[in-house]
């Protein structure tokens, strides 16, 4: 019989970077000349999170082990709509698993590399676990996190919540917020 020699599932990936087939994430491209060159003095290396598969890739890598890894948003993420006050939104919405980790057996895996949110914003962010701690975009950090913008998200747990980060151990986390 003729096989394929690439059997690397080919996907087909909505507006939001998921794929309509299986769920897969679209994964993130990283910045060169040739893509996103206005961007490549300053983030040349970087992985460019352009939509919310890219977002959830990025979470895959790192909770993966690939800690180091350097990311930067192109723009503005969608994750779900408002979701700020709405408990019955929240509950149907995307859930987002933290990029890092921390736990009681002191179990961590801590994010190392830099994220640069470039001015931009991540908006319906949401987490709905209250059994669990170091809940945040990133639930554990060691690197460097900057110039972000979480929005109109619902975000619970248990111990160490926050929009940016649960918990920053050794970290640095600069002019972020939460609206």
């Amino acid at each position: 019989s003729n096989s394929p020699l690439n059997t690397t599932p080919t996907h087909s990936f909505d507006a939001k970077g998921f794929c309509t087939a299986c769920g897969a994430y679209k994964p993130a491209e990283i910045i060169s000349a040739s893509h996103h060159p206005e961007m490549c003095e300053k983030h040349n290396g970087y992985y460019a999170i352009e939509c919310a598969g890219n977002l959830y890739w990025l979470a895959e890598q790192v909770n993966a082990g690939n800690t180091a890894i350097n990311a930067v948003l192109a723009s503005n993420i969608v994750i779900n709509g408002t979701l700020e006050y709405d408990e019955t939104d929240a509950n149907n919405a995307l859930q987002w698993t933290p990029i890092g980790y921390y736990n009681s057996a002191n179990d961590k895996l801590l994010y190392s590399g830099n994220f640069d949110g470039n001015g931009k914003t991540i908006r319906g962010l949401c987490i709905i676990d209250t059994s669990c701690n170091y809940v945040g975009l990133f639930g554990a950090n060691g690197g460097k996190i900057e110039n972000l913008g979480i929005v109109e998200s619902h975000i619970k747990g248990n111990k160490y919540v926050g929009s940016i980060c649960g918990y920053n151990l050794g970290g640095i986390i600069t002019n972020c917020y939460n609206h």
